[in-house]
């Protein structure tokens, strides 16, 4: 009774941790769009402007804002496996 048992729960253990394999590789994201929010390039403008990379979804855009308002567009918006690591006016 004890061996059918434990033989049991190593099926069990063992389709699940397949299922959970199955899964990873199909929902599986490059480093790239795993990349999401503000990053810390910035730079500031005689007037004020301030220019920052934001990346969404994985892809790197260059963003302004002002002291009125944020500007909703990208200045520069780049492919997924492309990279801004550094700005300047």
């Amino acid at each position: 009774m004890k061996k059918k048992g434990i033989i049991s729960i190593i099926i069990i253990v063992g389709l699940i941790t397949s299922a959970l394999i199955v899964l990873g590789v199909v929902y599986d994201k490059d480093e790239f769009e795993k990349q999401q929010g503000r990053t810390a390039v910035f730079d500031v403008s005689a007037d004020g402007t301030i220019a920052y990379v934001y990346y969404d979804e994985g892809q790197p855009g260059i963003y302004l804002e002002n002291g009125t308002a944020d500007l909703e567009q990208p200045m520069l918006q780049l492919e997924n496996d492309r990279e801004i690591s550094d700005i300047s006016f």
